[in-house]
């Protein structure tokens, strides 16, 4: 349901877009047309699910980082400065 909400949401933005576009006085049709192009790159992104499956791979190192950090946090023996996360 999440899926179709967003989805939704993207594609009614993007065609939202295309129509100011098409009807903004001419020194506001290049802004449009660059937000138009946004957010359909936005939904390319989003809407994929092997894009975001590949980005989230991506991110499993940062998050066994984070979790060994937490977990010696919680076991006191974290050093606050030399073991700061940094994004």
């Amino acid at each position: 349901m999440h899926r179709f909400i967003a989805d939704k949401y993207w594609s009614e933005l993007a065609l939202k877009y295309e129509n100011e576009q098409k009807t903004c006085p001419p020194d506001l049709k290049e802004a449009f047309k660059i937000k138009h192009q946004k957010v359909v790159t936005r939904i390319d992104l989003i809407m994929n699910e092997n894009k975001v499956g590949k980005i989230l791979d991506s991110l499993e190192e940062v998050f066994d980082q984070i979790a060994t950090r937490l977990e010696k946090s919680k076991k006191g023996k974290a050093n606050k400065t030399s073991e700061r996360i940094f994004f």
